[in-house]
């Protein structure tokens, strides 16, 4: 699914978290209105929720009990966020609902960074909004620097003269990695120009940017990626 299509659910899910961060912390009942805020949110903007509450008969039930434990356990915007990725993840994330995590924030971020979005688009208008920075700053891991980049999800190539085969596996489509990558791929490309036939390896890939693999894997073979955008 293209990233822009999940963006109804991040705007869910980054309004609910500037909610939350400007409160100070509290017993878990001042977070009720930001859950009730983020499942009002859902029903009235995923295209799905019809098919999951078909899917799902103990939706409500579900959506209660994690209700309760927003009541008993939430004490921090990270809480609230949890809390809401475990009912996602009982609901068995349908339609890609799952809550963007700090990581996940990053990578939207520097996705807008490198001008996907203009700046006069609702996306990076909410991504840069104050009070969306402070949620996810409030919550943020440690930030990696270029080395760390480096050395993670490094792609695996290897060569098979007999069959003119190009084996390259790819264990992330993180945005951040997409430089690297790129120069990977052209230098194994480079290496072998008698290469009959190119497999992509992606077991085991935990995803990333849509951008990833539509500009290094499609777009270097000639063909295009269309979608339509809906907000």
């Amino acid at each position: 699914m293209p990233v822009i299509k999940r963006l109804a659910i991040v705007a869910a899910v980054l309004t609910l978290l500037c909610a939350a961060a400007v409160r100070a912390e509290g017993p878990g009942g001042a977070y009720l209105s930001d859950y009730d805020e983020a499942l009002r949110i859902i029903d009235e903007y995923d295209p799905f929720i019809s098919i999951i509450r078909n899917a799902v008969p103990d939706y409500n039930l579900l959506c209660a009990e994690y209700r309760e434990r927003v009541r008993e356990r939430c004490r921090s915007a990270g809480d609230l966020q949890n809390r809401l990725a475990e009912l996602f993840a009982r609901l068995g994330n349908p339609g890609h609902l799952s809550m963007i995590d700090a990581e996940g924030f990053r990578e939207y971020m520097y996705v807008a960074e490198q001008g996907i979005y203009g700046k006069d688009a609702p996306e990076y208008r909410l991504l840069h909004d104050e009070k969306t920075r402070a949620a996810y700053a409030a919550i943020a891991p440690a930030a990696l620097d270029e080395a760390d980049w480096t050395n993670r999800y490094a792609p695996y190539v290897n060569w098979d003269p007999d069959r003119g085969l190009l084996y390259i596996r790819l264990p992330s489509f993180r945005p951040e990695i997409m430089a690297r990558d790129r120069d990977v791929l052209t230098d194994a490309l480079r290496a072998h120009p008698d290469a009959k036939h190119i497999a992509f390896d992606i077991c085991g890939n935990g995803g990333g940017s849509d951008y990833y693999w539509a500009d290094l894997l499609v777009a270097p073979f000639g063909e295009t990626v269309s979608y339509e955008k809906t907000v």
